[in-house]
């Protein structure tokens, strides 16, 4: 039984500059709260700080975080295929 390569999708063999691009488009989507959480979590900061800036719980802040992130995939992915 040979090696076999993992197969890769749209986004895991764009290039880097083919990746800002569709994360550009992918973020000009999201709501403004949205946006804000994902570049606030981009900057390094705490799901608390991110909680304390927005005025919401840590709870609200990771779900907010994880929904956002998937529909950001899920934007991209539908750019890369369009191009």
């Amino acid at each position: 039984m040979g090696l076999v390569a993992p197969d890769l999708g749209v986004l895991e063999s764009a290039s880097e500059s083919e990746l800002t691009q569709l994360l550009k488009r992918g973020m000009a989507k999201l709501k403004a709260r949205e946006r804000k959480a994902v570049e606030l979590w981009a900057e390094g900061m705490s799901n608390r700080a991110i909680a304390s800036e927005l005025k919401t719980t840590v709870g609200a802040v990771k779900m907010l975080l994880y929904r956002t992130l998937m529909k950001l995939r899920k934007n991209m992915s539908h750019y890369a295929c369009e191009d």
